[in-house]
């Protein structure tokens, strides 16, 4: 983080000349062009026009091997994203070609999902003109990422037999994928998208339990025009849970209908990852809606007795940046058991 804010300080006062920025390019194919590619992905922001050839050679070295190295990779594709305004437009047509290639077919790790689509975004505002003509742009990029995730996720949710052959790791990155691309281009993601994320949150294995007080996943489930053929696992119902997250951020009536569900993962759930990214999801639309979900911060604050160590100091930590930001109240059972914690066995949660 504090690197970071120094290249932004830098940048500021013009410090990377020309000269150094070429002297880091030469180093991309030593022993030491991990570091250069992290280097350049932070300088590149600001960088003159130069001659982005070296660049452009490993790009298309790497981006063509079956089992790229992810950090070098998406060091590079951030490299891209701020230097597409220096490159020809057959370039970044090329460029927007190939990631997309790679995007539809999930070729690449999760890490590099979001890196891509961060470049999809630097190659559309360097070929538009305007901020409307940058959407558009988008826009027809992602559609057909957004429509082969769909399609994926279609056959394998709904199909009687899907689950029986599905393959865990292209779900994730189908759902993961979804998740980046409605944050850029919410206007494109259609309702079958919302109901089929919101239908791996209703398979959850604990619908025979109990329904809460404050509305249950079983709710959710009867409001779905289907149902996904078996129960997820945890792997991937926590990323549909992020996903759902950055969907509701988008969509305020998809919001009303998810919070209560989420807040049910709270109480029945026991997979860590779960409850974990429903707390992460629920303090995030704390801020984008604060009156709504005003009512259920006495759930989440329930957490901070939780048995495992690692979800009480995550909501501790995420409680005290709303409550410092004044987005939650003192009030309540808040306060009883924010002192709780000073007792808590584990030290670096007391302290």
């Amino acid at each position: 983080r504090y690197l970071n804010k120094a290249f932004r300080i830098w940048s500021k006062k013009d410090k990377f000349s020309s000269t150094f920025i070429n002297s880091v390019i030469s180093h991309t194919d030593t022993e030491h062009s991990a570091p250069a590619w992290m280097l350049l992905s932070k300088i590149t922001c600001s960088s003159p026009k130069l001659d982005y050839t070296k660049i452009m050679e490993s790009w298309e070295k790497l981006s063509s091997e079956q089992s790229p190295n992810s950090n070098t990779l998406g060091y590079m594709l951030c490299v891209i994203g701020h230097i597409a305004k220096h490159l020809p437009r057959s370039t970044r047509d090329k460029i927007v070609g190939v990631i997309k290639g790679k995007l539809n077919g999930f070729q690449w790790s999760l890490e590099l999902i979001s890196s891509s689509v961060d470049t999809l975004q630097g190659l559309c505002r360097a070929s538009a003109k305007t901020p409307l003509e940058e959407q558009e742009l988008l826009k027809q990029v992602c559609r057909d990422v957004l429509s082969t995730c769909e399609h994926h996720l279609s056959d394998i949710l709904l199909k009687e037999d899907g689950a029986g052959h599905m393959n865990e790791d292209l779900v994730v990155k189908c759902i993961f994928t979804i998740g980046d691309i409605a944050q850029l281009c919410p206007a494109i993601v259609e309702k079958r998208i919302f109901l089929l994320i919101q239908s791996i949150l209703a398979s959850s294995s604990h619908v025979d339990q109990l329904p809460s007080s404050q509305g249950t996943t079983d709710a959710l489930a009867s409001q779905l025009p289907f149902q996904v053929s078996s129960a997820m696992s945890s792997v991937i119902r926590a990323h549909a849970i992020i996903t759902l997250g950055k969907l509701c951020l988008q969509h305020e009536d998809l919001a009303k209908k998810s919070i209560p569900a989420l807040v049910r993962e709270l109480e029945v759930c026991e997979d860590v990852a779960v409850r974990n990214n429903v707390i992460i999801v629920m303090c995030d639309l704390c801020i984008r809606y604060t009156v709504m979900v005003d009512n259920y911060i006495p759930n989440i604050s329930i957490c901070l007795k939780d048995s495992d160590p690692f979800i009480r100091k995550q909501t501790l930590i995420l409680l005290t940046n709303l409550l410092q930001e004044e987005y939650v109240k003192w009030k309540g059972c808040l306060f009883f058991r924010f002192v709780s914690t000073l007792v808590d066995p584990q030290p670096d949660i007391a302290r």
